[in-house]
């Protein structure tokens, strides 16, 4: 196994308050694989993500319990300076606005440059080879002239198309790939989705794609991770999920998305509010907008249960039916 995490927690504190941001949070990730995070926003997707590569700002908040096992490493008791050899050499991140991850001030081929001999101790002509490379590999016309630019001169999907470059410096095994497509139109979006399974294919990594889209999870992942309110409710392979969701929740944004099939059909919302970080009920934090909700879901969070061999679920409805994980 490449990647496995169990029992994660990350919690933030503000104004004395413990804001639990992820709340044993479980999954694994093969070699080679795409494993697509999928939940409303403010359901612990990215903060789960950056805490795998402790990314947490220690000011404001930590990683409070669990492991984040890497090849059989726990990354979590590492100390900084083993991080900084992981991050960019072995996993990388694309994070969601790449206006925001690329500097202003220095050209694309300044950057990534620097990337290059930061992780890989190259040389500057050896660096320069290998920025054009990357943009050759990423699909990016002329890149000669793109190396020469500055981010503000790119269109959101060439930018992005860098940072993709950017990630892949040092053929990490595992791709992060925070909301890659956010803001794109549709024909840039399905451009980027296309490059990154091919890259992906090309290098024989693995994806930990996070989003909110549906669409996207269907086109790219193996399996899916149902997140909400920082807890794991579901997970499945992507069929098995798509033709038949077990817990509520999912079930729920299954119906809120568009059918292209069935044009007449309504989308049905999910009552109510993802609840605050500051006001988390009790017990299942998904039963005040449940109608399937019964008693024991206001008092107690189930565990997992598994459903066959690759499918769980935490839900008192299918306690019963798979048993505790």
């Amino acid at each position: 196994m490449l990647l496995e995490v169990r029992d994660l927690k990350t919690y933030f504190y503000v104004n004395g308050q413990e804001l639990r941001a992820v709340d044993g949070v479980s999954f694994a990730l093969d070699k080679g694989r795409t494993l697509g995070i999928v939940g409303e926003s403010g359901c612990g997707k990215s903060v789960a993500c950056m805490s795998i590569l402790k990314l947490i700002d220690p000011q404001a908040g930590r990683i409070a319990g669990g492991q984040v096992l890497f090849e059989g490493k726990d990354l979590v008791p590492l100390p900084e300076k083993e991080m900084t050899g992981i991050r960019g050499n072995q996993i990388s991140m694309i994070f969601q606005e790449p206006m925001t991850s690329l500097n202003p001030v220095f050209t694309v081929g300044y950057q990534l440059r620097e990337a290059i001999a930061i992780h890989q101790q190259a040389g500057r002509a050896a660096a320069a080879r290998r920025s054009a490379e990357l943009l050759e590999l990423t699909r990016i016309p002329d890149a000669a002239r793109v190396l020469k630019n500055y981010p503000h001169q790119l269109s959101g999907g060439m930018r992005q198309r860098v940072m993709i470059a950017m990630s892949l410096a040092c053929s990490p095994k595992l791709l992060i790939a925070d909301e890659p497509t956010t803001a794109l139109d549709v024909t840039i979006q399905a451009q980027v989705l296309e490059l990154l399974r091919d890259v992906k294919s090309e290098l024989g990594m693995a994806v930990l794609l996070i989003t909110h889209d549906l669409g996207v999870i269907a086109e790219m992942a193996d399996d899916i991770l149902v997140m909400y309110a920082g807890r794991m409710v579901e997970y499945a392979p992507v069929l098995e999920l798509f033709k038949a969701p077990r817990h509520p929740y999912t079930a729920g944004l299954m119906r809120s998305k568009p059918n292209i099939l069935h044009e007449q059909e309504k989308l049905s919302a999910i009552p109510g509010n993802v609840p605050s970080l500051y006001e988390m009920p009790a017990g299942c934090p998904f039963h005040p907008r449940c109608e399937q909700a019964m008693e024991i879901c206001a008092e107690r969070f189930p565990d997992v249960s598994k459903l066959g061999d690759s499918q769980g679920v935490a839900c008192w409805l299918h306690a019963r039916e798979g048993g505790a994980q």
